[in-house]
Parts: structure tokens; C-alpha cells; sequence
């Protein structure tokens, strides 16, 4: 497990362990995320080079993936964490410069998001809750294009940055063991710098520990990457697991 990985997850579990000496209740979570990745990359060479890798593909050549999230609330306060980290290496749709035939994609990101809450409004059919937090991403990519009538080319971008959010959080109980939740957030330092993501889930209740969740989710990055101005998105089905403690 990467160095970075493994101090962020060391982290996450870290704070949870603080609250759980504070009364806080906590719940965790590990999920699938069947994302399907699409990037844009404005090279200074050839133009805008474009990729689509569907969420089928990200599936049967993940190298590594980990997803999980923790969670701890106290009174109207909600501090959250959600980490994400991928190794995907497959061919790509390309759409872009003329005179290549495929590309190839190596993709290595570690995206870890922190969230303070706190819940502004709560009745019986619903609860807001509003705040801000830190999205810290890490990501790696090699881009390969393979020539038909010229020569073949492949250019590699990496970078490292922190991008401040808002977000909010409606909860909604269907009945004493189903449940809605749609999440969104924004960010971003400047225009070449942006963020969001919003996801909507469907949870169903097993008993006072365990729940599992199905639903949707959409990411949306924007940066330079080196040189290179990027854009990541990345977007699909996901299913999880709770369990509160």
C-alpha cells in the first residue's frame, strides 16, 4: 500500500478513535465504486487529447483499488471522512488528434476528502446538514497514443493539491429501516482549478449495527497536472456496506 494511502487511512481512523472517547456515535464504511473515468488533456503538442474508459473496463483491469469512508456526529456536529484510492492501467476510447489509432491509460489517484457538518435544520421527514471541508488529491497519469500514420507518442502528468469546499447533506427516512441521502459539494482555488461531486444513496437498515447502501455518484476534478491543464471525471453506480459502532 502506498506511503500516502496508508498515512491517510492512519489518519481517518485516528480521528474516529478521539471521538469514540467523547461520546460521539461512528459509523464506517467500504463501498465499490463502479466509476467509469473520462479525461481531457490540453497538451502543448497535439491539442486537447481526450480518453473514455467505461466503468466495465475500470472493473477487470483494476490493479488496486480502496474505498471507505468514517463518520462521526455529536449533537448538530458531523465530521466526515472519505478516501479513494485507484491503480488502473487499460486501452481507451480516444477521441482527439488525428493520425492515432488507440491510446492507452495509466491512471494512480488517492483522494481523500474531509468534511465538517453541521445539521441546520431536522424534522421527522428530513435533516439538513451544511459545511465546509478539504478535497487532497494525487494523481498520476500516463497517457499512451498509438500511431497510424505517425509516429506513436505518450506524455505523463502528475500533481499534488488541496482544494478547499462547501457542501450539504439532506437525509430522508422512508420508515424505520429505509433511507435516502443526497450529498453534494463544491470547490476550488481559481477557473483552472475546480471541483465537485454529488452522490445519491439508498440505504436499507439491517439492524442497529449494519446497513448496506446502493446509489450514484459523479466527480468532477479540474487542474493542472504539471503543465498540463486536466480534466477528470469520473462517475457511476456504487454499493457499500455500513457499519455503526
Amino acid at each position: 500500500m502506498p506511503r500516502k494511502l496508508a498515512l491517510a487511512a492512519g489518519l481517518i481512523l485516528g480521528a474516529t478513535a478521539a471521538q469514540a472517547q467523547d461520546g460521539w456515535t461512528r459509523e464506517a464504511r467500504l463501498y465499490m465504486w463502479f466509476s467509469g473515468i473520462q479525461t481531457t488533456s490540453d497538451t502543448k503538442a497535439l491539442g486537447p487529447v481526450s480518453t473514455d474508459v467505461s466503468a466495465d473496463d475500470v472493473l477487470s483491469n483494476l490493479d488496486f483499488g480502496l474505498m471507505a469512508a468514517v463518520e462521526g456526529r455529536k449533537g448538530p456536529w458531523t465530521l466526515a471522512g472519505d478516501l479513494i484510492y485507484s491503480d488502473l492501467s487499460h486501452d481507451a476510447d480516444l477521441s482527439g488528434p488525428l493520425g492515432f489509432s488507440q491510446s492507452g491509460i495509466k491512471t494512480e489517484m488517492t483522494i481523500l476528502s474531509l468534511y465538517g457538518l453541521y445539521r441546520v435544520s431536522e424534522t421527522l421527514n428530513f435533516a439538513i446538514d451544511m459545511g465546509v471541508g478539504l478535497r487532497g488529491v494525487d494523481s498520476k497519469l500516463t497517457t499512451s497514443l498509438v500511431g497510424s500514420t505517425r509516429s506513436s507518442y505518450s506524455f505523463e502528468s502528475d500533481a499534488s493539491w488541496v482544494d478547499p469546499l462547501i457542501a450539504a447533506r439532506i437525509k430522508v427516512p422512508f420508515n424505520d429501516r429505509w433511507s435516502g441521502t443526497l450529498f453534494a459539494d463544491y470547490g476550488g482555488t481559481d477557473s483552472s482549478d475546480k471541483t465537485w461531486q454529488i452522490l445519491a444513496t439508498v440505504t436499507y437498515q439491517i439492524n442497529d449495527r449494519w446497513g448496506v447502501q446502493a446509489g450514484y455518484r459523479r466527480m468532477w476534478l479540474q487542474h493542472d497536472l504539471g503543465n498540463t491543464p486536466t480534466t477528470i471525471v469520473l462517475d457511476g453506480p456504487a454499493i457499500g456496506a455500513t457499519f455503526k459502532f
